[in-house]
């Protein structure tokens, strides 16, 4: 994953470009070609791939499933019997089996530095 030196996230949609401050960022979804960037105030789309996203991003966020990304920090809950992450903002975010494993170990790396 490339770290990003600037502390926010660039999105150019036809003659306009919108910048979101990193830790406003909820999480990115993947809906058909476009991607969706979600924070507490905002959601907007674009043309863009996961490749695209992550070149911007710090560290910090990562892959759930392959239709989503989304920030750790916040994240409220797991709930490993649906297999949804519960964001703040109110969202419920899938986790495939096949990134389970990652994400369990984030958060357990993440509760383990509070």
């Amino acid at each position: 994953m490339h770290q990003s030196t600037h502390h926010r996230f660039k999105v150019k949609i036809g003659a306009e470009t919108f910048f979101f401050n990193h830790e406003d960022i909820c999480f990115f979804e993947a809906r058909a070609k476009e991607m969706v960037i979600k924070t507490f105030s905002a959601e907007k789309s674009w043309y863009a791939s996961f490749a695209d996203v992550f070149e911007q991003l710090p560290e910090g966020f990562m892959r759930c499933h392959k239709g989503f990304a989304v920030n750790l920090q916040h994240i409220r809950n797991f709930n490993s019997r649906d297999m949804e992450l519960n964001i703040a903002d109110g969202s419920s975010i899938p986790v495939s089996r096949s990134y389970k494993h990652e994400v369990v170990k984030a958060l357990n790396s993440m509760s383990s530095r509070t």
